[in-house]
């Protein structure tokens, strides 16, 4: 009888180191992601003023305009603005700049100005305080530039500038 209580209690023993044994250690882990705010600008395409007569004074027949599409894509709910700087003309946050002619020979500057309506109206739509705001909404968004000259009386030369295009989110 003693044999079977000896045996009982080493058994007794044994079951409650297995049991402490499988005590549990719990841990954990993070699941996290990060989207991005993100920006995309497409579809620039050059602005023509066409080709005029040289010496013309100014006037609503004698004066040169044109558009172009500005295609921006942000994520849906991102507020952005899309700024306009002329190269030539970077400080003017106004939306002016110059038409610089390609002679070497006394180069002539013929302003110009880029606005958010046609003929004069809307905006004047430059850098700074004068950048257009949006919200993104996932798809292209299409703003028109327009832009125009209210003189023609330049000498002959072929006349340029290049236009830079930011989006800040």
């Amino acid at each position: 009888m003693l044999f079977k209580k000896t045996l009982l209690a080493v058994a007794a023993l044994a079951f409650a180191g297995a049991a402490s044994a499988v005590t549990p250690v719990v841990g954990s882990f993070q699941v996290t992601l990060k989207i991005e705010s993100k920006c995309t600008i497409a579809t620039l395409a050059d602005v023509g003023l066409g080709t005029r007569q040289a010496g013309v004074g100014s006037g609503v027949a004698n004066t040169a305009k044109g558009s172009t599409d500005i295609s921006v894509t942000c994520n849906d709910g991102l507020p952005y603005s899309i700024g306009l700087v002329a190269a030539s003309n970077p400080t003017n946050i106004t939306g002016g700049g110059w038409l610089l002619g390609a002679s070497t020979t006394l180069p002539e500057k013929i302003p110009y100005v880029m606005r958010t309506g046609i003929d004069g109206g809307g905006l004047n739509w430059g850098s700074g305080a004068n950048v257009i705001g949006e919200t993104g909404s996932g798809v292209a968004k299409i703003k028109t530039v327009f832009v125009s000259l209210a003189s023609l009386s330049f000498k002959p030369d072929s006349y340029s500038d290049t236009v830079n295009v930011t989006v800040t989110y």
